[in-house]
């Protein structure tokens, strides 16, 4: 095998790889645990200056930052999470007021969604500070597909419609804000100018896209629902993959999985109102802050057409954007001035 670089493979082409490897691991030994088939975990790891930046990000927001992201996965996965483990790797410099900052964010994220917290742990690290976290859930047989094909079915069919929760880009918004004024900051102390009048920026004003990057809350509501739909629905084809890189990004990875295309309409996106604005102050396209931010943790699912009584359901927490396409077809977005863009 010739050398090659994780930039030039790509992460997503990576992560499909585990995910086939993972399913031929259980396919080869799963028969030995028929009675923890139900079971499953989710792990998230983020590294300051990686991830986030201590420089803006509090340490309670991200524990429910890192929460949000390992309990959206294990919905992804039709589980109900129930018991939390948590790791913080940090330098000896960092102050323990941070590390309880960091427990307390996660205690109070864990005692919201009812989950057991059942391990924390601290650890040495050489720089920068790094949080580990694993939420370990049950798969109910109310919580998932009923078709007799489990929590993965047979992927969507051609015209199918295509729908997400939620409003995608705010994160991305918010995250956008924030450097903003980090490199106001940076500026300001490069240049000696008074600290006081920079270190305090206003964040009034995008105080919903700000929270968004800096402590997401999961999609409870959805999830209730969810159960309520697949319970009541025996016969409904029905999936859905979580959106945390983008819903462009998601889109390829799940045309590769599900061997389908994709058209959805630029127009049909959820954008909020803040999240235009922050787009139109920094004179940024917002339709790209949807496509490519992620960090929305929201959803992306399909039902056939002729179901479209279920989305009665799910009234005012998602919207239609397009259907599935062919696979030959890829993905196609229909731009807002009527023309095409793949």
């Amino acid at each position: 095998m010739s050398f090659q670089t994780i930039q030039e493979v790509g992460a997503d082409q990576l992560r499909e790889g585990f995910r086939a490897s993972i399913q031929a691991q259980r396919a080869s030994v799963g028969a030995s645990f028929k009675g923890s088939n139900n079971l499953t975990s989710s792990t998230v790891f983020f590294q300051d200056g990686v991830h986030f930046d201590l420089t803006y990000q509090p340490m309670k927001g991200l524990a429910q930052k890192a929460f949000t992201a390992a309990w959206s996965e294990l919905l992804s996965k039709y589980a109900h999470a129930h018991h939390v483990s948590a790791v913080i790797a940090a330098p000896n410099h960092i102050s323990v007021e941070l590390v309880h900052q960091w427990v307390e964010g996660l205690n109070e994220a864990s005692t919201r969604e009812q989950c057991i917290l059942h391990a924390i742990d601290i650890q040495p690290a050489s720089t920068a500070v790094s949080v580990a976290l694993t939420l370990t859930g049950a798969i109910e047989e109310s919580n998932q597909p009923s078709n007799g094909t489990g929590p993965t079915t047979s992927g969507p069919k051609k015209g199918d419609l295509l729908c997400v929760t939620g409003e995608l880009g705010a994160a991305f918004a918010g995250l956008r804000v924030l450097l903003r004024e980090k490199t106001i900051w940076q500026e300001a102390t490069n240049a000696k100018l008074e600290l006081e009048q920079t270190l305090q920026p206003d964040l009034e004003p995008y105080q919903v896209v700000v929270a968004k990057q800096l402590a997401p809350m999961p999609n409870v509501a959805y999830a209730e629902t969810l159960r309520t739909v697949l319970s009541s629905h025996s016969s409904l084809r029905f999936d859905h993959a979580l959106l945390k890189n983008g819903l462009h990004n998601e889109l390829q990875t799940l045309a590769n999985r599900w061997d389908c295309g994709f058209e959805f309409y630029e127009s049909a996106l959820p954008i909020s109102l803040e999240t235009r604005q922050v787009a139109d102050e920094l004179e940024e396209d917002v339709t790209r802050y949807a496509l490519l931010g992620g960090e929305d943790y929201e959803y992306l699912f399909t039902i056939p057409e002729s179901e479209t009584d279920v989305l009665s359901s799910f009234e005012g927490m998602c919207n239609v954007i397009g259907r599935v396409t062919a696979q030959e077809d890829g993905i196609l977005m229909h731009s807002a001035n009527e023309e095409s863009a793949s």
